[in-house]
């Protein structure tokens, strides 16, 4: 399964550890991982280049309203119906 990490936007303090060890698992049970910032340029140029067949994302509880409408464009500009 090709799977798309969407990472949390950059922060100079903290890494985004579960992510990243998420992708590790996933890479380990035999699927494919990419991973982009959050940017509606970033995600689409990842995803024509890299159809996913998961959209996974990093929130935090009040930070989740600019990622659903990045996921909603996404679906409706470039992931497949």
């Amino acid at each position: 399964m090709r799977i798309l990490l969407v990472l949390p936007p950059q922060n100079d303090t903290m890494e985004p550890l579960g992510m990243l060890y998420l992708a590790a698992a996933l890479r380990r049970g035999g699927h494919v991982v990419q991973a982009a910032r959050p940017t509606r340029s970033s995600v689409a140029r990842v995803l024509r280049a890299f159809p996913a067949d998961i959209l996974a994302y990093s929130v935090v509880t009040g930070s989740q309203q600019p990622l659903l409408e990045l996921n909603r464009w996404a679906r409706k500009n470039i992931l497949p119906e």
